[in-house]
């Protein structure tokens, strides 16, 4: 599901080719895409420190990891192998 900031979907491209893919995507669905180049030269031309800037993108990526861990520990337990081959 895309969350939404300021009418644009918001989506992680950390990985091979993130970016073209999001733009495309976007582009497909009818949603313009900011990439990260553009957040950071607005935010300078805004005066915001650098410092701001990777502190959000470090929460970001926590935030994935905690999302994960927590989806990860929302699971039921995985049986032993030896309860498989007992079935």
């Amino acid at each position: 599901m895309l969350e939404r900031h300021g009418g644009y979907p918001y989506l992680e491209t950390d990985g091979s080719h993130g970016c073209e893919i999001a733009a495309e995507v976007g582009r497909i669905v009818g949603f313009g895409f900011i990439d990260r180049e553009i957040i950071h030269r607005a935010a300078e031309e805004a005066g915001v420190p650098k410092i701001a800037l990777q502190e959000i993108a470090y929460e970001g990526r926590r935030n994935v990891v905690d999302r994960i861990l927590q989806a990860m520990n929302a699971m039921p337990p995985l049986p032993r192998i030896a309860e498989t081959w007992e079935a």
